[in-house]
């Protein structure tokens, strides 16, 4: 009986508070429901090779070139292929000891989509 319960009051919280009969500005969930906060893990459908480097770190000054220079939105008048070309020329002008260039490369890459192609990417199931 109480699993039951339990699995309405679930079932209840998922359904948006205005579909519910309450007012869509107030939240009338329980204080309880505000007591810990809701972690969300975001899992990529890239798989990066394993790092045997143990003090391994992308500068966030690479990460904003990647941003800067190669970004990436998805639209019809850009060349996919020539935003792949010039993202590898941009990785290839660093290295990291003991990590791969192919390992670098598929951290990277997220930062040089935006826009549509940002939409595309986290819709690819993860891995």
């Amino acid at each position: 009986m109480a699993d039951e319960d339990n699995r309405n009051q679930i079932d209840r919280n998922l359904v948006p508070i205005h579909e519910r009969g309450g007012r869509p500005d107030v939240d009338n969930r329980p204080m309880m429901d505000f007591t810990s906060a809701r972690t969300y893990a975001h899992r990529s459908c890239i798989a990066p090779p394993p790092i045997a480097a143990r003090d391994y770190e992308i500068k966030t000054s690479v990460m904003q070139m990647i941003q800067n220079t190669v970004q990436f939105r998805g639209t019809p008048m850009e060349d996919p292929h020539e935003h792949l070309s010039k993202f590898l020329s941009v990785c290839d002008t660093f290295r990291q000891n003991g990590v791969s260039q192919d390992a670098v490369r598929l951290k990277l890459f997220i930062f040089s989509l935006k826009d549509k192609a940002w939409a595309w990417f986290n819709s690819l199931p993860p891995k």
